[in-house]
């Protein structure tokens, strides 16, 4: 299921740091309450804005390139076209788009998944435990500042998988 969320003002301002536009962010995720309180976070930031949210795989290529977002947050566990797939797609046909996952933290498997999509092209990943603070940073870090970004719990489980 799409669900359309309101489109962020793209507009140019004038703050502190010069002239800045708002990120714009699709997010993917299959848990409902989970991307309400992204949306609520997102809305109210002046950097950032939610474009349209997906909680399936496949409505998330045909929705990134409708909108062409800044960054994907894309759940690692979503149905339908998986994680790594979507990730290398996305760095395929809209190289322009960060992608940043969403780990549940904890699975051998998933973090195997998560080292394959960061090898793929995803520019961060967060565990579900940082929550919304935390993936605000991650946003603002790779789409602000160009920056790869891995939370500590993600950070910690890759080098120890290396």
């Amino acid at each position: 299921m799409i669900s359309f969320l309101s489109r962020p003002e793209r507009s140019c301002a004038l703050s502190a740091e010069g002239l800045s536009t708002k990120l714009g962010v699709l997010l993917a995720d299959r848990d409902p309450a989970f991307v309400a309180s992204l949306f609520t976070c997102l809305a109210t930031h002046p950097s950032m804005g939610a474009l349209a949210s997906v909680d399936e795989g496949g409505d998330l290529l045909s929705r990134a390139i409708q909108d062409k977002p800044d960054i994907v947050c894309l759940d690692t566990g979503m149905p339908g076209l998986n994680a790594l797939a979507a990730t290398r797609y996305l760095h395929e046909i809209l190289p322009e788009i960060k992608v940043i996952g969403l780990w549940e933290g904890g699975d051998l498997a998933d973090l195997r998944a998560l080292l394959a999509m960061l090898e793929a092209g995803a520019a961060g990943c967060v565990t579900r435990k940082e929550g919304v603070a935390g993936l605000r940073r991650a946003i603002l870090g790779v789409g602000r500042y160009g920056k790869i970004y891995l939370c500590e719990e993600v950070a910690s489980e890759v080098l120890a998988a290396l």
